[in-house]
């Protein structure tokens, strides 16, 4: 499986070094991870031979494929347009990776909101994101 673990330095390396714990037992594990890191100066010392399996990479650096696992470690908030989702009043917004034709990794953006908040929601999606277009289906 693929992992994509993603860690904001927050309490001075602590939560680095558990991540970085995490990355090396998956990969030991055989599992193929990326962990990005918004301040990886303290895997410098802390391995500074790294570990086969695991690449290291700057939080912003855009993933090559989709992962199956990903996990949002210390600090990592929510992606920009989930949070203004949420701020507009959507009950709830999640990711989810998907692989388009020719094997293109991408995400489906799904939200949960209610009729009176609904018209709110869908400017969010065309002024945060390039979509051209939504599918809406009413639930409950």
């Amino acid at each position: 499986m693929r992992w994509h673990l993603y860690c904001r330095v927050v309490d001075n390396f602590g939560d680095v070094g558990v991540a970085w714990r995490l990355a090396a037992d998956l990969a030991s594990r055989g599992e193929v991870v990326r962990l990005a890191v918004d301040d990886p100066r303290a895997l410098e010392w802390m391995a500074p031979g790294g570990a086969a399996g695991v690449e290291v990479c700057a939080w912003s650096d855009p993933p090559a494929s989709v992962p199956d696992v990903v996990l949002e470690l210390f600090g990592a908030g929510l992606p920009d347009t989930v949070e203004a989702l949420l701020t507009a009043g959507a009950d709830d917004a999640w990711l989810t990776p998907i692989l388009m034709k020719k094997g293109r990794p991408a995400h489906t953006l799904s939200v949960l909101c209610t009729d009176a908040v609904a018209g709110a929601c869908r400017r969010v999606v065309f002024t945060e994101t390039s979509t051209i277009g939504l599918r809406e289906q009413r639930v409950g």
